[in-house]
This record gives C-alpha cells, structure tokens and sequence, in this order.
C-alpha cells in the first residue's frame, strides 16, 4: 500500500520533526530557509550614541551557513527520490542590518560566485523587509512571543545572549534579543504573504526555537508548515 506524502517525508533520514504540514499530491512546494550575514571580528558593539549594538560586515558566508546549506542538499538529494515539485529559497538576511540595530548600519553584499556552494541561490530579504519595517515596529511593541512556548524562548534567549558582550547594559541587551524575536516573527508575515513563495515551508536548519518564534505573530491555522532537519 502506497504511504501518503506526509510519511514519505517524514521517514526521510534528514528530517527530524514535521511540523503545521498537511501535503497534498501534485502540490508544488516552496522550501524555505535563511542565511544570516556575518559580523567581521570584533562582533556586536555600542553605537556612537550609545543607544544600542551596532556592527560590521564581512563578506562571505560562514561556517555555520555552509552546514546549513549542506542539511538543505542532504535534504533534496533525499525528497528527489520521493518525486515532488518543489522550489528552494535561500533568503539571505541582509535586513538585520537595519533591524536589529536602533542605527542602521551598512547592509551587507549578498554573497554569491564561489562563495555558494553547490546551485544555490541566494535571494536578500532587504528591500522586502525594508518596506515592511511600519511592521517591524508594531510587532516589537506587542511581543507577540511571548505567547509562545518557554522552552522555545528560553533556548534563543540564551543562544542570542552567548553573542553579546559582557558587562552589556540590561536595556540594550533586551533591546537587542527583542529586535531579534521582533524579526524572527516578521519572516512569519512575509512567508505567509507569498513574497518567497506561494506555498512556503521552511526548512529548520537554524536553533530550534527559531521556527516556533516565525510563527509567533501568526494565527495558528495561518502557521508556516517547518521541515526540521539534521
């Protein structure tokens, strides 16, 4: 007897968790999963008003994105055999410049050429986020994460807090970890209006908590379907 779509996936070796998915045969799915640019070495810093981080771009990707990357391909070399139509979106997060710094710093390049491994492409979120930023600002004053489960919260809260520096003020720490979370629940909004594709599905190749904070400003039956992987 034929397994329906959603087991066929899910006894793929790569996928660990299905999450909010509810396939249907002959769908066309879009895969979607992020790439974060990279600070250069010094990391986050105080602003020249002290009002917040800011901080530098270098360009490239880092090694934390080239496994990334590589879960995605381990991913398709498997759903390949499966035998579905599918997209991949590889979002680059060129917005967290103006995001997660009260002064915008330098947006970085999109990385591209030899510095991609394998067929992907990458694809800034910049000019989208930047035009949804009335948006941002709304949803960094109602917190919509905080009603989302503690553990989710607590696993990024102290993920985000091992890249900030000590002796950081407590004001600017929480303002930085609430741009963040503000983000995550932004890249919700934008999958869910079809802007990186019109059946989105995001591949969890980030912290686990990343995904449950995306569909934190959403209606549950408006949930991004997640894909875990290993």
């Amino acid at each position: 007897m034929k397994q329906d779509l959603f087991s066929r996936i899910k006894e793929l070796s790569c996928v660990t968790k299905i999450s909010n998915f509810f396939p249907q045969e002959n769908q066309i799915f879009d895969f979607i999963f992020f790439v974060c640019p990279r600070f250069t070495g010094n990391g986050l810093k105080i602003n020249k008003h002290k009002t917040g981080f800011t901080a530098n771009y270098r360009e490239g990707i880092s090694e934390y994105s080239k496994v990334r990357f590589q879960m995605v391909k381990n991913f398709m070399d498997q759903i390949n055999t499966i035998g579905i139509n599918y997209t991949v979106n590889t979002i680059f997060a060129a917005a967290d410049s103006i995001l997660l710094f009260p002064i915008p710093a330098e947006p970085p390049s999109t990385p591209s050429g030899n510095d991609i491994p394998g067929d992907f492409k990458l694809i800034s979120n910049f000019d989208i986020y930047r035009n949804h930023f009335q948006t941002f600002g709304q949803i960094y004053r109602q917190e919509p994460w905080k009603n989302t489960p503690n553990w989710a919260l607590k696993i990024e809260y102290d993920r985000l807090t091992e890249i900030i520096p000590s002796h950081t003020l407590e004001e600017i720490k929480e303002d930085f970890i609430a741009r963040c979370f503000a983000g995550f629940a932004l890249d919700g909004i934008i999958l869910k209006k079809g802007l990186f594709g019109t059946n989105p599905i995001i591949l969890g190749v980030e912290s686990k908590g990343v995904s449950v904070l995306q569909n934190s400003a959403l209606e549950r039956k408006d949930w991004i379907p997640v894909i875990d992987l290993c």
